[in-house]
């Protein structure tokens, strides 16, 4: 049996911008950075998914997006805004954007809690929670909604989120459970 323990994202990076190099690939650094954060510490995933990205003619944090049917640290900002406002309708109007553009739903809703969890880790560890976040969106971005939301608030939050994930498996239409998700995490009288 072999444990293997996950792979800095530094390292994960630079591997791919010298497989890019190798293969001919033109991989920005921003874009190597966010496919190394993607990928959790696994070279394995971080290779294939610059793999996915490969028929991109430049490989930018765009590209990557866009292969990867994620939504990017903007949107999700912005998502996460509608949230803190309460405003249902901005949430449902930046999710049906995000769904024309062919998002992937599930991964919607994860990126939105990641950044949620680093909101949260900052509010409980202000002093050392920097190196737990997982760099779903840049420091800035977490510094605006600190304050925006209780712990309390960012624990239902993250819960609502996971049991509406948990359930698009089997969900005929993840659009309906996405917005009645949004819809619920603006208004919490509505969990």
């Amino acid at each position: 049996r072999h444990s293997f323990r996950r792979i800095d994202s530094e390292v994960i990076a630079k591997r791919l911008d010298y497989v890019a190099e190798r293969e001919g690939l033109d991989l920005t650094p921003d874009a190597s950075v966010l496919l190394a954060r993607i990928a959790e510490g696994s070279m394995r995933d971080g290779l294939s998914l610059l793999d996915q990205c490969s028929g991109a003619g430049t490989i930018d944090s765009d590209a990557v997006l866009s292969a990867l049917g994620l939504a990017g640290s903007r949107s999700v900002a912005e998502l996460l805004c509608a949230v803190a406002d309460g405003d249902a309708k901005r949430a449902l109007s930046v999710f049906e954007e995000l769904w024309r553009q062919g998002k992937d739903p599930a991964a919607l809703l994860s990126e939105l809690a990641e950044v949620m969890r680093d909101v949260l880790i900052l509010s409980v560890a202000p002093k050392g929670g920097t190196q737990l976040t997982s760099a779903s969106a840049d420091p800035g971005t977490l510094r605006r909604f600190s304050g925006r939301f209780t712990d309390a608030e960012l624990l239902r939050d993250m819960q609502r989120i996971q049991e509406t994930l948990a359930s698009l498996r089997d969900n005929p239409s993840p659009r309906t459970a996405v917005e009645i998700c949004l819809i619920s995490l603006c208004d919490a009288r509505l969990s």
